[in-house]
């Protein structure tokens, strides 16, 4: 089975008790976390101080098969996470706004910054798929698109949420 990406505050997990509610998660044998539980911190801003993140990312990656960090596409957002070599990095599309171009050169920056930083890039919540070749173009390993909802007829909307 692949493993199910959870989202988590870096805030939370970085307190005992937040990293105990983890190991307990849904009455799940603590070895079964381990197998098929990743753990996307997210709340990491530039801000965000490079020793405790290692600290959180070391403690939790003991528990789950793998950590990720989720970052904003804005200037400096790699900062927390240079020289770290995290398992993975997402990058939430959703904030990337403007015209198609403008979106596209910021993927590309952004490819550019995180190069090397990790095995595993992905980008979230772009607006359409026809974003998905210039996030391969850009190092991305994998993208994904904005959930849009089903009509009443089943159909999907062509409003995003």
């Amino acid at each position: 089975q692949p493993p199910l990406i959870l989202p988590a505050s870096f805030r939370t997990l970085g307190a005992r008790k937040g990293r105990s509610a983890l190991v307990n998660l849904g009455g799940i044998a603590p070895p079964q976390v381990k197998k098929s539980l990743i753990v996307e911190l997210i709340d990491i801003d530039r801000g965000t101080p490079q020793g405790r993140l290692v600290e959180v990312t070391g403690l939790v990656g003991g528990l789950t098969r793998a950590v990720f960090a989720r970052l904003q596409p804005v200037k400096g957002a790699m900062g927390p996470v240079q020289g770290l070599r995290m398992q993975g990095l997402t990058l939430d599309g959703a904030d990337l706004v403007g015209r198609d171009s403008r979106v596209a050169a910021q993927m590309l920056a952004l490819g550019a910054q995180a190069k090397g930083l990790s095995p595993t890039l992905m980008v979230q919540g772009l607006s359409d798929e026809g974003f998905f070749h210039i996030a391969q173009v850009a190092g991305f390993t994998h993208a994904g698109v904005r959930a849009y909802p089903l009509t009443a007829a089943g159909e999907r909307s062509t409003r995003s949420w």
